[in-house]
């Protein structure tokens, strides 16, 4: 009977021995979880933090860049107005000093001739030109031969008026100075028939230069 009972107490303290020792080994292993768990998670926090913090870096520079190209557009939209307003107001003054007398700037007047020739007849235009503009024009005369109705195209010809008064088909353009008046005669055109009723004289254009 003393051994039955030393070996129950035996038993018991092996039990409780086992007991123990398996409960350790489960606290360790939940302790080991925890920490696991906790390293994890600060380790994936740590992760979001770091990815928020390089997103607003990302949008920081961004806006930053943003404002780098607008404020740079916004300069090259100002020179480039500043620069409009100066030309316009050059050009404003340009223009100020610029006077005409006649709004045509150029005003011809003149009469066709009309002669037998070698058994047709032969036409030419005589006249004057009248720069009433304080600048030189460069010019051209463009003559139009119409029918007895006034509207009908007979012939037509462009001609420059050299210094000397001679309208030349050759030449491309002539010059005439501020307020100078010139005289002219030219060839128009010959014709089989007596057609022409009158000729139509034209100044035109081709440039213009600076007051003076």
């Amino acid at each position: 009977m003393g051994f039955g009972r030393a070996l129950g107490i035996g038993l018991g303290l092996g039990l409780g021995l086992g007991l123990a020792v398996g409960i350790i080994f489960f606290l360790g292993r939940e302790i080991e979880d925890r920490r696991a768990r906790a390293t994890a998670e600060a380790t994936a926090t740590a992760m979001q933090t770091q990815a928020r913090a390089a997103a607003t870096a990302r949008a920081q520079s961004d806006a930053m860049r943003a404002q780098e190209v607008a404020t740079a557009s916004a300069r090259r939209l100002e020179d480039e107005q500043r620069q409009a307003a100066a030309s316009a107001t050059a050009e404003a003054i340009r223009l100020a000093a610029r006077r005409c007398q006649d709004p045509n700037k150029l005003v011809a007047s003149g009469t066709q001739e009309r002669v037998p020739n070698r058994g047709g007849f032969r036409y030419s235009v005589t006249g004057t030109l009248r720069n009433t503009c304080n600048y030189d024009i460069v010019f051209n005369l463009e003559l139009t031969g119409l029918a007895t109705n006034g509207s009908t195209i007979i012939a037509t010809k462009t001609i420059a008026i050299t210094a000397e008064g001679v309208g030349q088909g050759s030449v491309p353009s002539a010059l005439i100075r501020p307020g100078e008046e010139r005289a002219f005669s030219a060839y128009f055109v010959d014709r089989p028939e007596p057609d022409i009723a009158s000729v139509r004289i034209a100044p035109v254009i081709v440039r213009e230069g600076d007051p003076r």
